[in-house]
């Protein structure tokens, strides 16, 4: 009897392995085809397609959900950060701006770090500031109300890339 019971124990032993084996197997190949899939779904900044601000506004439903590039000014103050275009009319003119959490920063002429943190420090370390940028991102909208919370603005654009930013000229 005690002999059957050892056996009875050994092979269940033997089966939870070969099933904890199979299973970490399993799931590391499906991670690692999620994980190609997502990098193979993501555009290259050179394929990414480039939008008119004000077409963006216009047709908001057209890009949602999108990778796009846009050109546009960033405006960031202690209570929000948003893109605009002064020459766009529209009853919603701005777009909510959040910083992907692949994003950072790369030294270049074409983006200043003093501009670049405009775009990441939080909204309450920031008096003020503007910047005109080219961005990549996705664009949200309309009405996004992703994460169960209200915003102030109409559509979202997550930055991914910021290509080019230059200061403002106030006049």
């Amino acid at each position: 009897m005690r002999r059957f019971r050892l056996w009875l124990v050994i092979a269940f032993l033997t089966l939870g392995i070969g099933a904890g084996v199979v299973w970490l197997v399993r799931g590391y190949s499906q991670a690692k085809k999620l994980k190609q899939n997502h990098q193979s779904s993501t555009p290259t900044t050179s394929e990414v397609t480039t939008v008119a601000f004000c077409d963006l506004l216009a047709n908001p439903k057209a890009y949602d959900m999108k990778v796009i590039r846009v050109q546009a000014v960033l405006v960031v103050n202690h209570d929000y950060r948003a893109l605009y275009d002064p020459s766009c009319i529209t009853k919603e003119p701005m777009v909510s701006v959040e910083a992907d959490s692949s994003l950072h920063y790369e030294s270049s002429d074409a983006v200043p770090e003093k501009l670049y943190q405009l775009l990441v420090r939080p909204e309450s370390e920031i008096k003020e500031g503007s910047a005109r940028v080219v961005v990549v991102g996705r664009f949200e909208g309309p009405n996004f109300r992703k994460d169960g919370r209200v915003n102030r603005f109409q559509h979202r654009f997550i930055v991914m890339n910021l290509e080019k930013a230059e200061p403002v000229n106030n006049k």
